[in-house]
C-alpha cells in the first residue's frame, strides 16, 4: 500500500532535463527557476545539482520522452533508505531528500505539475539480512518515517500529496525476486558486474559485512531502483521514467542497476551532493542522533566534514539542531 502524506498535521547534471520540461510545458524559464528558489545561496548550490551516470545518453532519453508530454507526473523520483542497526537516527536524515523535493517545489511554484516522489525502506528485508529483530526494526522504521513526514509537512507543505512513504509492513515481499537477481550477480561476480560488485565487496569488508549480504543488498537495489520488469511498487498512472536519487555511496548500486536493467520503464539514476556519507546511518566518526544532546556550535565543528556539511545545509534552510530534534520527536500521523 502506498501511503500519501496528508496536508493535516535542475541545475541537474545537464540543464537539458529542465529545458526539456520547460519546452513541453511552455513555461519554466531560467528567470522563473531563479525566482522560485526559496533557499539560501549555499543550499541552492548544493541542492540544485544532480548528476547522471551517463549524461549524454540519459539526456537523449529524457528529451525523447519529456518533449512529448504536457505534465510531469510521468516522472517518478525515488529514494531508498537504510536502517540503522543500533536504532540511532541521525538528525541529518532528511538531507538526502532535499534535492528531489527542491526539484518538485520549483515546478510547483512555476505552475507545472511536479514529479511524484517515492521514499521507501525495505525494513524487514534489511532486518533479516542484518539480524535485526522485527520489533526493533519496526520501531526504528516508524521513527524514521514520522521524522520524514514532519520534515516534509514543515518545509514542503505544497508537496504532501505527491510524496509517497512506503516503510515496514507497507513494503511488498521482495525476497524471491532478490534471490533470482542475486544468483545472476554471483554467477558473474568477476565478469560484467565485476568493477561495481568488487567496489561494494571491498567497502563492506571494512564494515565486516559478508559477501552474501553484499550481493544480496546489491540485488535488492537493482530491483528497487526499477531494474526489473516486476517493479515491486505501484507506479503513478502516467509514470514513464524512474529516477532514483541517492548519495555518492549509491553509485555502485546505480551502475549495477543500469547493467542489469530489463524493465520496461527507463531508469535514470541521479547522485546528489548532500548525504555524501549516508544520512540514514550515524557516521562512525560521530554524528547527532535523535537521542543525543549535542547541539552547540563547538561540538558541531568537530564532526567529519561531510557530516558537518549536511547539518550546515539544513541550518541554511532555517533548521537548527533543536528544530530537527523537535520534528523527529513528533508522533507519526
Amino acid at each position: 500500500m502506498i501511503d500519501h502524506l496528508t496536508s493535516d498535521p535542475v541545475h541537474i547534471s545537464s540543464d537539458r532535463i529542465t529545458e526539456a520540461m520547460s519546452r513541453s510545458a511552455g513555461g519554466m524559464t531560467p528567470n522563473i527557476r531563479k525566482t522560485t528558489m526559496r533557499l539560501g545561496k549555499k543550499t541552492r548550490a548544493v541542492c540544485g545539482s544532480l548528476k547522471m551516470l551517463d549524461g549524454e545518453k540519459d539526456s537523449r532519453v529524457l528529451d525523447g520522452i519529456l518533449n512529448t508530454e504536457t505534465d510531469h507526473s510521468h516522472v517518478l523520483l525515488t529514494t531508498g533508505l537504510g536502517l540503522p542497526a543500533d536504532g540511532r537516527i541521525p538528525l541529518r536524515l532528511p538531507v538526502l531528500l532535499v534535492s528531489g523535493l527542491e526539484i518538485m517545489q520549483r515546478y510547483y511554484d512555476a505552475g507545472i505539475e511536479p514529479p511524484h516522489y517515492l521514499i521507501y525502506q525495505a525494513t524487514q528485508f534489511i532486518a533479516e539480512t542484518n539480524a535485526i529483530t522485527t520489533d526493533v526494526a519496526s520501531e526504528v522504521a516508524g521513527l524514521m518515517r514520522g521524522y520524514i513526514q514532519h520534515f516534509i509537512q514543515s518545509r514542503y507543505p505544497d508537496l504532501t500529496d505527491l510524496v509517497h512513504l512506503v516503510f515496514d509492513a507497507d513494503m511488498p515481499d521482495i525476497s524471491s525476486d532478490v534471490d533470482a537477481i542475486q544468483q545472476t550477480l554471483t554467477a558473474d561476480v568477476d565478469g560484467l558486474f565485476a568493477e561495481h560488485l568488487h567496489t561494494l565487496i571491498d567497502a563492506n569488508r571494512r564494515s565486516k559485512r559478508e559477501l552474501r549480504s553484499t550481493t544480496r543488498y546489491a540485488a535488492a537495489n537493482v530491483l528497487l531502483n526499477g531494474g526489473r520488469a516486476n517493479y515491486p511498487f505501484d507506479m503513478p498512472a502516467h509514470a514513464k521514467i524512474i529516477m532514483p536519487i541517492g548519495g555518492l555511496k549509491e553509485k555502485p548500486f546505480f551502475h549495477l542497476t543500469r547493467l542489469c536493467t530489463s524493465g520496461t520503464v527507463p531508469v535514470i539514476p541521479q547522485t546528489c551532493q548532500p548525504a555524501k556519507a549516508p544520512s540514514y546511518y550515524p557516521h562512525a566518526s560521530g554524528d547527532i542522533t535523535h537521542e543525543c544532546n549535542m547541539s552547540n556550535r563547538a561540538e558541531l565543528d568537530q564532526l567529519f566534514a561531510d557530516v558537518r556539511a549536511d547539518y550546515e545545509l539544513l541550518a541554511d534552510m532555517g533548521l537548527s539542531i533543536p528544530d530537527l530534534k523537535q520534528l523527529c520527536s513528533q508522533p507519526s500521523s
